[in-house]
């Protein structure tokens, strides 16, 4: 027998060596930038801040490993380029956040600065809209039957992924102080296909 997995959906994920570099200088740049509790989310254009360079340029280097397994066609739509970034910051265990893609760009990635255990995690859900008309109990879940995958994050940790997958937050069991920084990818000549729907 030969199986083929037709339509796959990957996730690429590293763990940052030296993330300190990174992280301490995004939690001072929150410190001074912050003034809320519970849910706060920054502006959307922290790819062209001094504070956030290298970890954008070590993003769009491991990014464009991502593209060239993807076979993009860099020739045609340009360098990869960050279309938006923002950091988010949640102190309340309570606060979920909404299944969501990030349309008209080409990858997502999320960077885990502060991952306390009580707090949300991020849900990643089948893209699939017709996978979810029959779904019988499985007697054990694997990567064929799953509908949905819990990401288990620790700080430092860089996942890049499709920007079509619904992702969310869900809820925490115990307060605590949850950053992460997301960025939105696309190409340089994206006006060949269609501009990001928001961000710079």
């Amino acid at each position: 027998m030969r199986r083929l997995d037709l339509f796959p959906t990957p996730l690429w994920v590293w763990n940052l060596p030296k993330h300190e570099q990174y992280s301490d200088s995004i939690m001072e740049w929150v410190k001074e930038n912050c003034d809320e509790e519970g849910r706060w989310q920054s502006q959307t254009n922290i790819q062209t801040l001094e504070e956030f360079e290298p970890l954008c340029s070590h993003l769009l280097k491991l990014c464009r490993k991502v593209s060239k397994q993807l076979g993009h066609d860099l020739k045609k739509y340009g360098e990869l380029k960050i279309s938006a970034g923002w950091v988010n910051r949640t102190t309340v265990h309570t606060y979920a956040q909404e299944s969501h893609t990030h349309p008209n760009n080409v990858l997502s990635a999320i960077y885990y600065v502060k991952t306390p255990v009580g707090m949300g995690k991020t849900v990643f859900t089948d893209p699939r809209p017709a996978a979810g008309v029959i779904v019988p109990r499985p007697e054990r879940n694997n990567a064929l039957n799953g509908m949905k995958q819990v990401f288990n994050s620790n700080e430092g940790m860089l996942v890049v992924f499709p920007s079509f997958l619904p992702h969310r937050v869900s809820p925490g069991v115990e307060d605590g102080e949850r950053i992460t920084v997301s960025f939105n990818i696309t190409f340089e000549n994206s006006d060949l296909m269609a501009l990001p729907l928001w961000g710079e």
